[in-house]
């Protein structure tokens, strides 16, 4: 991250209705990507259920936006197979005392806290380094 660059980090959880769903997470992986329209964004497999987004030099308002359209292109899923989707993420400034871990771990608590579960699906907040 630059010195004057953002990342935000952002978790997306499915809730799928079945234990098996190689095939829509497929779909669900193929939305992210054509969702993050800048080379620089990442998208990735965090482990069996949750994909993790890396958007670089972005603030809280240029996330929210990338977020709300990746819950709009979501939201025939839940008509389609029964899944819904939720984001949570935090927008982190430079700061080298931020350890990953540590927001890795957090990111994980605030996925499942009542910011999440509201009618937007998602909440993106600006990271608290403790």
């Amino acid at each position: 991250m630059r010195e004057q660059g953002q990342l935000s980090l952002v978790l997306v959880h499915p809730s799928y209705p079945q234990r098996h769903h190689s095939q829509e997470k497929k779909v669900i992986a193929s939305i992210l990507e054509k969702s993050v329209y800048r080379a620089t964004d990442l998208v990735s497999i965090l482990n069996e259920d949750d994909f993790l987004l890396g958007l670089f030099n972005l603030n809280k308002s240029g996330t929210d936006v990338i977020v709300d359209r990746i819950i709009a292109q979501t939201n025939e899923l839940k008509q389609q197979f029964g899944i819904e989707i939720w984001a949570g993420g935090f927008n982190l400034s430079p700061n080298k005392d931020i350890r990953l871990e540590t927001v890795f771990d957090e990111l994980q608590l605030f996925i499942n806290s009542p910011d999440i579960h509201n009618e937007k699906h998602f909440s993106i907040s600006e990271y608290q380094h403790h």
